[in-house]
């Protein structure tokens, strides 16, 4: 805390009387408030609950302001400008909602503190943390010949996701039950299935998952294809 009076001298050589209290007063403090945010590696609803810390206890803390860029790829998002999103906080820790309002893609974030003096905490050199909005399910798809005279079935598979599928189960149906009949973890290939002495008709379809934890929902027709096997 600094304080301060003035005094004044006359041309007679009259010297003011100090005053009792100071004519002013002000609180200086060039300390930096130092900031760190984390976020989860993805979100699927649109909002991203970014968390931050400081090393300030209450005295001399104003706010902590929150930085973000987007990129739909990594590359793209680490060679974006910073913004500044246009929430704060002047709790010591929390939670800052930041709302994706450019879309599934990747958003890089870092925080920064204004201390109770008005200094800014510098920015850092990279990002506190990333994370993948994913809003959006895979899409995924399975195929056959439509006619077979083999018990065995070349079953392709075949997926669309931008950001990274996990996995594509494929569900088949005969004779009136489905069930999960094979689990694959690369986005597209072809597997064999064996029908064994059993002819008739056969149906199919996938459901994907990706790295987000979205999943795919069976097609609305019921299955994505179909195939009789005749052994005759």
């Amino acid at each position: 805390m600094y304080e301060f009076y003035t005094i004044a001298t006359d041309t007679a050589g009259n010297v003011e009387d100090a005053p009792t209290e100071a004519d002013a007063a002000c609180y200086f403090d060039a300390r930096l408030v130092l900031s760190e945010a984390e976020s989860p590696t993805y979100s699927t609803t649109g909002t991203i609950a970014v968390t931050f810390t400081t090393d300030v206890g209450n005295d001399g803390y104003d706010h902590v302001a929150l930085y973000y860029r987007y990129g739909q790829t990594q590359d793209e998002v680490g060679a974006a400008e910073w913004a500044t999103a246009s929430t704060t906080s002047d709790e010591e820790s929390g939670t800052l909602d930041f709302y994706s309002l450019d879309g599934d893609g990747y958003y890089q974030f870092y925080t920064r503190a204004l201390s109770g003096g008005g200094v800014w905490e510098p920015a850092p050199d990279y990002a506190d943390t990333i994370t993948l909005a994913d809003s959006l399910p895979p899409q995924t798809s399975v195929t056959t010949p439509p006619i077979s005279s083999e018990s065995t079935l070349d079953i392709a598979f075949d997926s669309s996701e931008a950001h990274g599928l996990v996995s594509i189960d494929i569900y088949s149906w005969y004779g009136g039950n489905w069930s999960l009949w094979m689990t694959v973890y690369e986005t597209s290939g072809t597997v064999t299935f064996d029908a064994g002495n059993d002819q008739g008709e056969f149906r199919f379809y996938s459901i994907g998952t990706d790295a987000a934890g979205n999943r795919e929902q069976p097609p609305p027709q019921g299955y994505d294809c179909s195939v009789v096997v005749d052994l005759s």
